[in-house]
């Protein structure tokens, strides 16, 4: 979550295209390896009879969120400014990881025995 919340903070005090493209290939990499990373997690702490519906119940919150997220940030650029988005992100991811920053281990280590 940090390289998250670094990538909306570079994005939103850019203006050198050169930065902004070396800054979504690194999110880029960071979004496969996360991606791998919450999977294994996820399988490892959820109930195999509970596993579908735990991962869809994922798939929709994740989809839910682009679908509120897109219209959400053009409405931020609109009225904002065009690095409104992004500030509206960094914030967010901010927020995010120090509420649950301490909570990381548990999530990591759960379905341990």
């Amino acid at each position: 979550m940090l390289v998250e919340t670094g990538t909306h903070l570079s994005l939103a005090l850019t203006t050198i295209p050169a930065v902004a493209l070396a800054t979504l290939v690194v999110f880029g990499a960071h979004a496969l390896v996360w991606g791998t990373l919450f999977t294994v997690v996820r399988q490892r702490a959820v109930p195999n009879p509970l596993l579908g519906r735990v991962t869809g119940v994922y798939r929709v919150a994740n989809r839910g969120g682009l679908v509120l997220g897109a219209p959400l940030g053009g409405v931020l650029a609109r009225s904002f400014g065009i690095t409104a988005p992004f500030w509206f992100g960094f914030i967010g991811s901010a927020l995010l990881v120090v509420l649950l920053w301490r909570q990381f281990v548990h999530i990591a280590h759960a379905g341990e025995t």
